[in-house]
């Protein structure tokens, strides 16, 4: 009988052992498949973004920034549509993070020292919301010293002003670049 006992303890031993060892493989394989499900989201994100049209950033919590190539009259409207053709949307700032990453990203592509984004206050002299989603501007959003301060009385949009390290409102009609919020595809 204690043969018998020695024998299934053995068994059940090898039986978990093995039962480990699987888990450990499908967790290994979890994270491949997790992998590969990011790489093609990503694949399939960038084959609708016109590369001779945007400069791309990395990608960041689900999402890729695209940059205008060339400064053009900026307008809301054409922007917008131009990032909806790219599968997104003007830049849409939530929180100070993605401030700081869209900040870095305008800043190492150059090229221009105005970066539209979707943020306005055409409606309500003051109160900035996002063209697209009609969310406001958080508060907490990094303008720069003194900003927004509507000079003239005619600066309704927003931008990214590398060389002076924050967020300005300008004319929605200066000549900028303009940056697009997309999310991955899924």
């Amino acid at each position: 009988m204690s043969s018998q006992f020695a024998t299934s303890a053995n068994t059940s031993g090898k039986t978990l052992e093995e039962i480990h060892t699987l888990k450990e493989k499908l967790d290994g394989l979890e994270a491949q498949l997790e992998a590969i499900n990011t790489r093609t989201r990503i694949h399939s994100t960038l084959l609708a973004i016109d590369l001779t049209k945007f400069d791309v950033s990395d990608v960041y919590e689900g999402r890729v920034y695209l940059a205008s190539k060339t400064e053009t009259m900026f307008n809301l409207q054409s922007a917008n549509a131009a990032c909806q053709a790219a599968g997104g949307y003007l830049l849409e700032i939530d929180d100070n993070d993605e401030n700081q990453y869209t900040f870095d990203f305008a800043k190492r592509l150059g090229g221009s020292d105005h970066f539209a984004l979707g943020g306005n206050d055409i409606k309500d002299e003051g109160q900035f919301v996002y063209f697209n989603s009609k969310k406001p501007v958080p508060d907490h959003v990094t303008w720069m010293r003194g900003r927004p301060n509507n000079v003239g009385g005619k600066e309704h949009c927003m931008e990214i002003w590398p060389s002076q390290g924050g967020l300005n409102d300008i004319p929605c009609n200066t000549k900028a670049k303009f940056v697009c919020e997309v999310p991955l595809r899924f």
